[in-house]
């Protein structure tokens, strides 16, 4: 797929939502937890796993620049967390902060770096990389189910941190990565 593609199809998802009916579906108890949470992204991301279609679409369409780029920040660390402390569930953390986010923050390219460090953080991990993808793209709206997809399909063979600006240091906390 081309990179104007992803922007294409969450812009064809955005045009069908009417906010107020997706409102209603979501329910008011969802609705509460999630605008008590939004300062706490982890939480968030938790909500999102466990909310069904209904809930996922109307916390997607409140996704701004702002709460992107809070969630695409708590996917990096997580990410990071997830191969310092081998635990593949913090991988998966990163994915949905990214499916949550879902092109919201701007230009697919940032989030292609960003996903490149979650795909190899989450094998250091320990994940199973391409089922990790798998299960990422089933509670992501179009764009990024798309992009996981691809990804899932493509592994191992996906653009590596080196190649995306990312290398790999040891600090005193463990294995950390920076942007060169």
């Amino acid at each position: 797929m081309k990179l104007l593609d992803y922007h294409r199809l969450r812009h064809s998802e955005e045009r069908t939502w009417d906010r107020n009916s997706l409102r209603a579906e979501a329910g008011d108890q969802f609705i509460f937890a999630v605008e008590s949470s939004l300062d706490d992204a982890a939480r968030l991301c938790a909500l999102y796993r466990a909310a069904g279609e209904p809930q996922r679409v109307w916390l997607r369409s409140r996704v701004d620049r702002a709460l992107a780029r809070k969630l695409t920040g708590h996917a990096i660390r997580a990410a990071k967390r997830a191969a310092r402390e081998h635990d593949a569930s913090l991988s998966f953390d990163a994915l949905t902060a990214f499916a949550i986010a879902d092109l919201a923050g701007g230009d697919i390219r940032d989030v292609l770096i960003g996903l490149s460090l979650i795909c190899h953080c989450a094998a250091l991990a320990g994940a199973a990389v391409p089922e990790q993808f798998r299960q990422g793209a089933a509670i992501a709206g179009p764009a990024m189910q798309t992009l996981f997809t691809e990804w899932a399909d493509g592994y191992p063979d996906v653009p590596r941190i080196g190649v995306m600006g990312w290398r790999e240091i040891q600090t005193s906390e463990g294995i950390d990565f920076r942007q060169a």
